[in-house]
């Protein structure tokens, strides 16, 4: 080789190395996310705070990472947000909590790998979110977070907001998982004292499960309410905190108790008096299917 051509290739090898160095090329740094628990990308979590662990892998030492988790809300498909149409959704979950991002850094001294577990925060059943899990490193060249090379780029899961014990269920489910079928058996049926779906209504002459079995015909007031009210007081029997109807769980009870001798006629009322006992039926039985619904209290259940 010519003393010309060594000279050419050694200043073309320091040109590249100069390019490298200052695109930071040179820093590039593999890396990977693995999910950990929950172990599927679709998940169901309780209110409150829940916990998904992650593990960055494949590092090189003495390199600084980043895990970025990327959180953002969106309406729940299964339930409706507070003041939605039911059965659709209008943004509400987006516009009321957003989102955000949490980064977890730390400084790789050695190749060993790095878990870190977020806390997601479930504030609303009927929310559902999206937690996206971004693996960085920091490269110098650049003075910035890089994409590690090799990576996959994101690890998404979603998380599905249930309520944890003590969620609430509707008159159907109540009046089929009696002891009578046709679904399995709630033995919370048999907390109703003294003889579970067979005690008594009050004295309408029929059992809590031939009241929720009868059709409000006409629209009839009184077993409207009485389906609420066994549901809500069913699921009180099963562990759903019911502090935000006590009032109206008391009130209906004094209700379809005062008016239980005639449901069907609601005593003969007539006129104004009977337009406005039927308003109040109505009214308390609307705010304890909200209730039995998981608008309002701790929530509905599903599984």
């Amino acid at each position: 080789m010519t003393r010309g051509k060594s000279k050419t290739r050694i200043a073309v090898i320091l040109a590249m190395a100069a390019l490298v160095i200052f695109t930071g090329i040179a820093l590039a740094a593999t890396g990977s996310l693995i999910l950990l628990s929950p172990n599927d990308e679709h998940h169901e979590g309780v209110l409150g705070n829940n916990e998904i662990t992650v593990r960055a892998t494949d590092l090189e030492a003495g390199v600084s990472y980043r895990i970025l988790m990327r959180m953002s809300y969106h309406d729940n498909p299964r339930t409706t947000p507070p003041a939605c149409p039911p059965d659709e959704t209008c943004g509400w979950c987006s516009g009321e909590y957003g989102s955000y991002e949490e980064p977890y850094d730390f400084f790789s001294a050695s190749i060993d790998d790095v878990e870190h577990t977020f806390t997601v925060p479930l504030p609303d059943c009927h929310c559902q979110i999206s937690a996206t899990f971004t693996l960085y490193y920091w490269n110098p060249g650049l003075g910035d977070w890089d994409w590690t090379h090799g990576a996959t780029p994101a690890v998404d899961i979603w998380w599905d907001c249930r309520p944890g014990e003590g969620c609430t269920l509707t008159p159907g489910y109540w009046k089929t998982h009696s002891m009578y079928g046709p679904a399995p058996y709630d033995d919370t049926w048999a907390l109703v004292l003294p003889d579970g779906e067979d005690t008594g209504f009050f004295d309408t002459g029929q059992t809590w499960y031939e009241v929720l079995w009868t059709e409000p015909k006409g629209g009839n007031a009184y077993y409207i309410l009485a389906h609420a009210y066994i549901a809500a007081t069913l699921n009180g029997l099963r562990g759903a905190d019911t502090s935000a109807i006590t009032s109206e769980l008391a009130q209906a009870a004094l209700l379809l108790d005062q008016y239980d001798g005639n449901p069907d006629s609601m005593d003969g009322l007539k006129g104004k008096q009977a337009r406005e006992v039927r308003a109040t039926f109505i009214a308390l039985a609307a705010v304890l299917d909200d209730y039995n619904n998981g608008y309002i209290g701790p929530g509905h259940c599903w599984w």
